[in-house]
């Protein structure tokens, strides 16, 4: 019972290392959408039931429309041409940088994506858009986990995995699988964590008793 604790305890630990690196190294989050929090129309609404000309040019990101009828985001153009708005979904989007309707509505762009322009573009290793939209590499510079240069912190995702199973899986000191670091951090999640702490849990407690 001790052992488990102990194993237990070296295993929470390993874990929040883990989930402190992941944090502060990777910020690509399925979440992120466009920063912009109002989008300030090109061309002011025509027929828009509002004394106020501010009202008129002015567009909260979420507002809600409707594609049928009364659709204040209609193919809007926004924030000097960066922003186009349409109803997706019964809210405001832009589908030039929402990564969830990326071009057009339900578009979802995929994990280590952002949407940049209307496009899916990879954010992670793309030195013209390294780690956001836009965001350029200096001339001979590579782009690495969404950082422009080598990121050091990244493989210590990788090292601290192989400590776990070097250390825990079958008390030997057996060569870890191979897995590059960006396989490692693709498939690192809270989630993903969770599971390969629990198995190795288990299959040590299935051996001593």
């Amino acid at each position: 019972m001790a052992s488990s604790l102990l194993k237990l305890a070296a295993i929470l630990s390993l874990v929040f290392s883990i989930l402190l690196a992941l944090n502060t190294q990777i910020t690509l989050s399925s979440d992120i959408e466009d920063d912009e929090e109002e989008y300030v129309l090109d061309t002011p609404l025509e027929d828009f039931r509002s004394r106020s000309r501010f009202l008129a040019s002015v567009i909260k990101k979420g507002t809600r429309c409707n594609a049928e009828r009364n659709n204040i985001c209609n193919g809007v153009s926004a924030n000097n041409g960066t922003g186009l708005l349409y109803c997706c979904k019964k809210h405001c989007r832009n589908v030039l940088g929402d990564k969830n309707n990326c071009g057009i509505c339900g578009n979802k762009c995929k994990f280590g994506e952002s949407c940049c322009n209307g496009r899916c573009t990879n954010i992670i290793s793309n030195v013209n858009h390294c780690g956001k939209c836009t965001k350029k590499c200096a001339p001979g510079v590579r782009c690495q986990y969404g950082t422009c240069g080598e990121v050091v912190g990244a493989c210590f995702v990788l090292k601290s995995f192989e400590f776990l199973q070097l250390s825990i899986q079958n008390h030997q000191f057996v060569p870890p699988i191979k897995k590059a670091c960006m396989e490692v951090i693709l498939c690192s999640s809270r989630s993903f964590i969770h599971m390969y702490v629990v198995t190795i849990i288990q299959s040590s407690n299935q051996r001593e008793h």
